[in-house]
């Protein structure tokens, strides 16, 4: 009777001794796996640390704050826009661009200033396979502008540069006032300046949605 009940907790320890050997061996699994392997095993979603993530930033020459919409006015009155296209590359495509294409817009002052500079920019871009189209502008409102975005989005351009003093959106929440690129890349959603005093008070999705279409 003494032997049996030593028979049966030595078959328990051994069974549990594989057990734990097994369950080490599938942490190390877990450990050692990457992305994309099978382990049958549920995902754990992970939260992002907030306070990692880098806040947004204002840079502007000699550190000048955008102030409210009205002192940007005064250096920035609307006028009626001009766009003059230096380049493309649409024309040596017969169907649409890729997803690797940009378009650069110049602010038409400076174009002059920095065209060696540009050209080497423009030529460093198209040697690792991207296709351009590059235009100047000159006055032009957000709308004009995001309208000319919507053209070349169209023409299959998913990345926009600009390059100057090309004018801002601008938006307000809970009274604060500031500039909005976020206006320049969702290009469905709806936007809305209720008092038409040229700043954006609602943004909704209308008929897309409120998330960056162009980058």
């Amino acid at each position: 009777m003494i032997k049996m009940k030593t028979a049966k907790l030595a078959t328990i320890i051994i069974i549990l001794t594989f057990s734990i050997m097994a369950l080490n061996g599938w942490t190390e699994v877990v450990k050692n796996s990457q992305p994309g392997d099978n382990i049958n095993t549920p995902a754990v979603p992970q939260k992002q640390d907030g306070r990692d993530i880098k806040k947004l930033e204002w840079y502007a020459p000699q550190g000048i704050l955008p102030g409210d919409y009205a002192k940007y006015l005064q250096s920035h009155p609307i006028e009626t826009a001009k766009f003059t296209t230096v380049m493309t590359d649409k024309s040596d495509f017969d169907a649409d661009l890729t997803g690797d294409s940009i378009s650069i817009l110049v602010d038409e002052s400076l174009y002059s200033q920095i065209t060696d500079e540009l050209n080497q920019y423009i030529a460093d871009i198209e040697s690792e396979g991207y296709n351009l189209f590059v235009s100047t502008i000159s006055g032009g409102s957000p709308q004009d502008i995001k309208d000319w975005m919507i053209e070349r989005y169209n023409e299959g351009y998913k990345g926009f540069v600009f390059i100057g003093d090309i004018t801002a959106a601008w938006a307000e929440v809970s009274g604060s006032q500031f500039p909005c690129d976020l206006f320049y890349m969702d290009l469905d959603g709806n936007w809305q300046d209720n008092n038409s005093d040229g700043v954006y008070e609602i943004h909704t999705a209308g008929t897309g949605d409120m998330a960056p279409e162009v980058y």
